[in-house]
Parts: C-alpha cells; structure tokens; sequence
C-alpha cells in the first residue's frame, strides 16, 4: 500500500485531528485509519480527539518507533487499553479520558 506519493520525501513528526476546523472529521477516524498511521515511522505526537479509536487502534500505534505522545481524549479507548498499551510502550505518554 503507498500511502505517500511517487516523489513525497518528507516525513510526518506530528499528526492532529480533533474538532474545531470544517474540515476535520474526527469521528470518521477509527481503528483501520490508525493502522495506516504505522507506515510513518518519525511520527512523535498523534492527537485524536473526539475520534472513532478503540483499544484495538491504539494498540496498532504502539509500532511506530519514535512515538513521544498520545492524545486520545473523548475516543472509546478504555482504561484497560491505555494501560495495556503503557505496558507495551512505557516510552509514550498517553493521555486519554
């Protein structure tokens, strides 16, 4: 899968969906968008708020490498998610509600 094109050289440190803008439509953000999110691996911060994510779509991002932060506020992850995910990746700091 090319998620990037042909010629696209730079790499993404920082991703933000959450509502506020017309154009971002946090709640259409799910589990198989955060897996299309693994194929940039200097990703530091990724704020989801107020998305679609599940536990399951959290635990994909725990395979970026260079991840720092996770905001994942008002999403459907549970406690039991975030802490699963704290155990696999005690580097990222996870924020979630």
């Amino acid at each position: 899968m090319q998620i990037r094109g042909k010629h696209y050289a730079v790499e993404p440190v920082e991703i933000q969906l959450f509502d506020g803008l017309p154009t971002m439509r946090p709640k259409e953000f799910a589990d198989d968008d955060a897996a299309l999110l693994t194929f940039f691996p200097k990703l530091k911060w990724i704020v989801l708020i107020n998305t679609s994510l599940t536990d399951d779509g959290l635990q994909l991002l725990q395979e970026i490498p260079a991840l720092e932060r996770v905001d994942a506020e008002g999403t459907f992850v549970t406690e039991h998610g975030a802490r699963t995910f704290r155990l696999s990746r005690p580097d990222v700091a996870i924020f979630v509600d």
